[in-house]
């Protein structure tokens, strides 16, 4: 009788026993399939953001600087369509509203300034992550309306830019692009002359590329100006991490490392315009800017890049009370210091 039973028992329990490995499987799935579903597509969506944020589209601020009347505002594309930009140079002899705040600030500070249009120097201008080459347009025309002509290009993976992944300066192309930006220019617009200065000037991922620019061609820049940059691409992410994922922080940062690296070729590790910058000669003029407030890009960050440029004429600002996306609209006159210091640098 103990017998049968046995072998009825050993009958019956593979059954019972597999039905529960299923339904334990089923709840494990039930469980963490979400968890794992969701961690994969924070994961994509964030390494989006890092190569690809995607084009903005013009909003009415960008439209109604297009039609300021003190510029003149022309497209142009470079040679093999790469990079669209903007020619912006002064119109007439009477400045916007914004050049004209601008123009009495330095002549408050002593600058004799030349009448408007009349041009002394070029800066390419280059706008962050999320940006495009209309968001500058208010930069330009504050720089125009004191002597100076800009061209300003859509970076890679934004704006109308045909190219879908932004490298941060590490790309051959990027670091090439502000200067064959001048050379098209001269070929289709005819200036910058030969001789004429040009200044460089970068704002957060724009000061990256800017920075990585001018230690690709040092001797072509007469100035280098950076706002809310950083030093190094790999501790901006490592410290935006540790605020949002505590402990889970650095197996979130080896994961978007390798599916950036995945999608687009870039290491994350290697975006460091911190070994940049220390290859400029010390003769450079630079010029960086950092808001006190910023909670994207640490004034920590813009403080550690600044040290590594080696130049002796180097400045350094602090913007008090300034976040990442307000440094230029404070109550501190931001535009008069940039704009006193290239015309110092920009006249010799």
């Amino acid at each position: 009788m103990a017998g049968r039973l046995v072998q009825a028992v050993r009958h019956v329990r593979p059954p019972v026993v597999g039905k529960l490995r299923k339904r334990l499987a089923w709840l494990a799935l039930a469980i963490f399939g979400p968890i794992i579903l969701g961690l994969g597509w924070v994961l994509w969506a964030g390494s989006s953001q890092i190569i690809a944020p995607g084009p903005l589209p013009l909003g009415d601020y960008q439209q109604q600087a297009l039609a300021e009347p003190a510029l003149t505002i022309e497209r142009h594309v470079t040679t093999g369509g790469d990079v669209p930009y903007l020619a912006v140079a002064p119109n007439g002899t009477i400045p916007g509203e914004r050049g004209k705040t601008l123009r009495e600030q330095l002549t408050t500070n002593g600058f004799q300034l030349s009448i408007h249009g009349e041009t002394h120097g070029t800066i390419v201008l280059l706008h962050g992550r999320r940006g495009r080459k209309e968001s500058l347009l208010r930069v330009a025309e504050r720089f125009t309306a004191i002597g100076f002509r800009c061209l300003i290009p859509d970076l890679p993976a934004h704006g109308e830019s045909p190219m879908a992944h932004v490298a941060y300066g590490a790309s051959t192309l990027e670091k090439t692009l502000p200067s064959t930006l001048i050379t098209h220019a001269r070929q289709t617009l005819g200036w910058p002359n030969a001789d004429e200065p040009i200044g460089l000037w970068g704002m957060s991922m724009g000061g990256a590329l800017a920075t990585a620019a001018a230690a690709s061609s040092p001797d072509e820049w007469k100035a280098l100006m950076i706002l809310c940059s950083f030093d190094d691409l790999n501790s901006v992410l490592s410290d935006k991490l540790d605020q949002l994922a505590g402990p889970l922080a650095p197996a979130l940062q080896h994961a978007l490392q390798s599916l950036v690296h995945r999608r687009s070729g870039l290491a994350i590790e290697e975006v460091k315009p911190n070994h940049w910058a220390a290859l400029l000669p010390p003769q450079l003029p630079v010029f960086v800017a950092h808001g006190d407030a910023d909670s994207l890009i640490h004034h920590a960050r813009g403080q550690t890049l600044f040290d590594a440029f080696p130049g002796r004429d180097k400045k350094w600002l602090t913007v008090t009370d300034a976040g990442h996306h307000n440094i230029l609209i404070t109550d501190q006159p931001v535009y008069a210091s940039m704009g006193s210091w290239l015309l110092q640098r920009m006249r010799q």
